[in-house]
């Protein structure tokens, strides 16, 4: 994990990278890293989008690897606490209408298809990424579902 803050540009960049042999460990590290962000910043956006001492996230992402088929697909598991972060993302707005997320996936083969507009892909076609409204992103977390369809 790295993150960098650029007070001069307003950016501060979250950077997650891991290498998995087994699809089912991806559910685990980001949900576990998702779980931490959210409450570890003490008086900071994450601190307002969830209430103090929530140990769930309101959100779960699950990875899926059929075939040749790669799948992301994020699910509301609590609508109550999930309303709740959504609610106290009210007095961020401004401040996160200009935030992006970035997915950028490595495959071990060349990307044939996507199911999303607008994703880029590196020149060996192995890299696919899709950058999203940090916001929208937040506030209908389903509807960023992603498939890739690898080359056979």
């Amino acid at each position: 994990m790295r993150v960098a803050m650029d007070p001069q540009a307003q950016e501060i960049r979250f950077e997650l990278f891991a290498e998995f042999e087994d699809i089912s460990k991806i559910d685990d590290a980001f949900n576990a890293f998702q779980s931490a962000s959210s409450l570890s910043f003490n008086g900071g956006l994450a601190a307002e989008a969830m209430p103090i001492g929530a140990a769930e996230s309101p959100t779960k992402v699950n990875y899926n690897f059929k075939g040749n088929t790669f799948y992301r697909i994020t699910e509301i598991t609590d609508q109550d606490l999930f309303q709740k972060s959504v609610d106290g993302l009210a007095s961020s707005e401004t401040f996160l209408s200009g935030s992006t997320y970035t997915f950028k996936y490595h495959f071990p083969r060349k990307v044939q298809r996507v199911k999303v507009e607008d994703a880029t892909f590196s020149m060996d076609g192995k890299t696919m990424i899709y950058e999203v409204s940090f916001l929208d992103m937040t506030k209908t977390p389903e509807s960023v579902r992603l498939e890739v369809e690898l080359e056979v």
